[in-house]
C-alpha cells in the first residue's frame, strides 16, 4: 500500500516507521534508492528538496510487512509446510538404489520424491537423520521376498506352528503349539488358526489374531480396533492413538478433506501418505526426543521404533549402505 510521509521545510525529517519499508521512488526529480528498515524502532531520513518554499511536501513511499519482505529464505534453505525457512536434505533414486538394490526403480522414485517434498516438514535436515530414517523405514517395509519398500501393510500371515517360539512370533502372548497350555496367562495357538490350511500349513486368522495382540493398547478399545489399525505405511503406523494423532496432523497441514482415521487403508494404498506417516512417526518419536548425530547407533533408534531389537541385523546392514551412499543433495 502507499502511504505519505510529511516533510517540513527543514533539510531532513526523521519519521518513526512502525513497519518495514522498501522501495524505489522518484519525487521532484530526485531518485531514492531501494532501502530497507528491518526493525520497528528505526527512523527514516529523507533529504528535503532544494529550491522550494513550500512548508509541507508529501513524499510517497511503499510499506510492506516483515513477512512479505522476507518471502524468500536465505541461500540453502526452503520453506516447509509451516512457512518456516529450514535446511532440506534431499535424495535421489540413483542413491537409494545403492542402498535398496532389490527394490523397483519406480517405487524408489516415489520414495525419493516424497522425501524431497515432505522431509523438510519433519526435521530431516542432515544426512545422519536421513540415513537412520531410511534404514528403519526400509526394514519395516520389507516383504517376504526381501524387497524393501514393498510391504506397505503389516503381513499377518503368521504360521500357527511358529507362534510363541520367539519374540518375533509373539512369545509374550502365546504358548507354543507343542505346549499349548503351559502358561495359563498365554493363549493356545490353535485357537487362532484359520479354518482351512494353505498348502498344508495353518496360518492365523488375521482379524482374530490382530484384535488379540493389538487390542486394549495404543488406543485400541473397540472390538476390531486391533485389526483396523494394524501396521501400515513404510514404518508401520500402528494403533488407533497413532492413527488419530496422524489424522489430525494431516488434516491441519495437508488436506482437511482426507479422513485417515475412518479410512486407515489410505496409509497403505496412498504411497504419499505412506511416506508422510513414516516421517511424522519418526519425527514425533525419534527426532523430537533424540539428537541424531555421528554417535547415534542403529540399536538406539531401533528400540524407539520397534520397542526391541527385532531385525537388528538387517537394519544395521541398511544403515551401513545408507552411510556409504546417502548425502544431502
Amino acid at each position: 500500500m502507499t502511504q505519505f510521509l510529511t516533510l517540513t521545510n527543514r533539510h531532513e525529517v526523521r519519521h518513526y516507521v512502525p513497519t518495514v519499508i522498501v522501495g524505489t521512488y522518484t519525487n521532484w526529480g530526485y531518485s531514492y534508492s531501494t532501502f530497507t528498515l528491518t526493525t520497528t524502532r528505526t527512523y527514516m531520513s529523507v533529504p528535503y528538496p532544494c529550491g522550494t518554499d513550500a512548508d509541507y511536501h508529501h513524499v510517497p513511499y511503499m510499506v510492506t510487512t516483515h513477512e512479505d519482505l522476507y518471502d524468500e529464505c536465505p541461500v540453502g534453505q526452503v520453506k516447509n509446510s509451516k512457512n518456516e525457512c529450514v535446511t532440506p536434505c534431499d535424495t535421489k533414486k540413483e542413491d537409494l538404489k545403492k542402498v535398496f538394490p532389490n527394490t523397483d526403480d519406480s517405487k524408489l522414485q516415489e520414495i525419493a520424491d516424497a522425501i524431497n517434498k515432505y522431509g523438510k516438514d519433519f526435521g530431516i535436515d542432515t544426512k545422519e537423520k536421513l540415513q537412520h530414517f531410511l534404514a528403519q523405514a526400509g526394514h519395516e517395509s520389507t516383504n517376504y521376498a526381501g524387497r524393501e519398500f514393498s510391504a506397505f501393510e503389516e503381513n499377518l500371515n503368521y504360521q500357527i506352528s511358529n507362534l510363541g517360539t520367539n519374540s518375533k512370533n509373539f512369545k509374550k502372548y502365546f504358548n507354543t503349539i507343542l505346549a499349548p497350555t503351559l502358561d495359563s496367562k498365554k493363549m493356545n495357538p490353535s485357537d487362532f488358526k484359520r479354518t482351512e490350511p494353505v498348502n498344508g500349513i495353518y496360518y492365523v486368522d488375521k482379524i482374530k489374531f490382530a484384535n488379540y495382540v493389538y487390542g486394549h493398547r495404543n488406543g485400541n478399545i473397540a472390538e476390531n480396533d486391533g485389526y483396523n489399525y494394524r501396521g501400515r505405511g513404510i514404518i508401520q503406523l500402528t494403533g488407533k492413538t497413532n492413527y488419530t494423532l496422524f489424522n489430525e496432523f494431516y488434516k491441519t497441514n495437508y488436506d482437511e478433506n482426507t479422513d485417515i482415521l475412518n479410512n486407515p487403508n489410505l496409509v497403505a494404498s496412498d504411497h504419499k501418505i505412506a511416506v508422510i506417516s513414516a516421517l511424522w512417526f519418526f519425527n514425533e518419536n525419534v527426532l523430537i526426543n533424540k539428537n541424531i548425530n555421528n554417535d547415534s547407533t542403529v540399536e538406539d533408534i531401533t528400540k524407539i521404533i520397534n520397542g526391541g531389537l527385532n531385525g537388528i541385523d538387517h537394519r544395521n546392514q541398511l544403515f551401513s549402505r545408507a552411510e556409504q551412499n546417502i548425502n544431502c543433495i
